[in-house]
């Protein structure tokens, strides 16, 4: 995301908030009519099996996104509460076309579960570097 962004460019990003679950797991009674299942593990992901294929998702704390978020932004605010929290990112910090190179190439060229790849991703990422 940090790529895609001019200099003045700000992210908005959600996710899943760990707190909710820990709040859950300590909760002696049941909140809910719905069945909920969440396992974490050590790193607070949780997997869910869908459509045949595994998939991750990983659960922060208010601390922990704004963390990761200022490893690419100068400027980071973070906020919400029950079962999701938001950060706002920032003046995002420019990082060496390698770096550049290397993540969008993942993000744009990922494998899908056949192990196929589209291969057609090097113009994209060209015309994204061009426009930084």
């Amino acid at each position: 995301c940090n790529a895609l962004l001019k200099e003045n460019g700000s992210l908005y990003i959600g996710t899943r908030n760990k707190g909710q679950i820990d709040s859950t797991l300590n909760s002696s009674r049941c909140i809910e009519k719905v069945r909920s299942l969440e396992f974490l593990d050590k790193d607070n992901f949780s997997a869910t099996f869908r459509n045949g294929v595994w998939t991750l998702q990983k659960f922060h704390t208010k601390e922990s996104l704004k963390d990761v978020c200022l490893k690419y932004f100068n400027n980071v605010e973070t906020m919400g509460s029950g079962s999701q929290i938001y950060a706002i990112c920032k003046n995002p910090k420019r990082l060496s076309e390698e770096d550049y190179i290397e993540a969008l190439n993942i993000e744009f060229n990922m494998e899908y579960p056949n192990g196929y790849k589209h291969n057609k991703h090097e113009k994209l990422i060209s015309e994204i570097l061009k426009s930084k």
